[in-house]
Parts: structure tokens; sequence; C-alpha cells
């Protein structure tokens, strides 16, 4: 069970990572502007909210192999939600 659970933790994670990527193409968005009039300011980058739940308890493996995979990556902030036991 454990070994599913790691699995299915890790398939999550590329998802989640695959879903939230950008190419930053942006061609076609201002087509025929002229670049000399204009402007563009960079936001700063927001970080990526995470909800990490189940119904096993906060306890449980799996749950904690997401999350601590979860906390390697910049910009992202963490939310565990899960019952004090399973």
């Amino acid at each position: 069970m454990r070994v599913r659970a790691v699995v299915v933790a890790g398939a999550l994670i590329l998802a989640v990572l695959s879903g939230c990527s950008s190419d930053g193409d942006d061609s076609g968005d201002d087509a025929g502007a002229d670049a000399s009039t204009t402007t563009t300011t960079a936001a700063a980058p927001k970080d990526l909210q995470i909800l990490v739940t189940n119904d096993d308890g906060f306890a449980a493996e799996g749950i904690d192999v997401v999350v601590e995979a979860l906390r390697k990556l910049p910009n992202v902030k963490i939310i565990v939600s899960a019952p004090a036991e399973n």
C-alpha cells in the first residue's frame, strides 16, 4: 500500500508541475504593434499555492512524501489539510 501511495504521489506532482508550466511564447499577443511605443512591465511572480490533503491522517507516509517533494520547489506555498488520525 505504501509503494502505491508513493507512486500516486509522484504522478500527482508531475501532473501539477506539467500543468503549471509555460513555454513563454507570447507571439501573437501584440501582432502589428509598434515596438517603439510599446512598454512592458513584468509583474513579480506569485507563489504557487498547493493544497495537499488525504483521509488517512496527517502522519501518513504518502502525504509526507508529497509535501517533502513539493517543499524542494521554488516559489511554492504548501498547505496541508488532513485529519488527526485515519
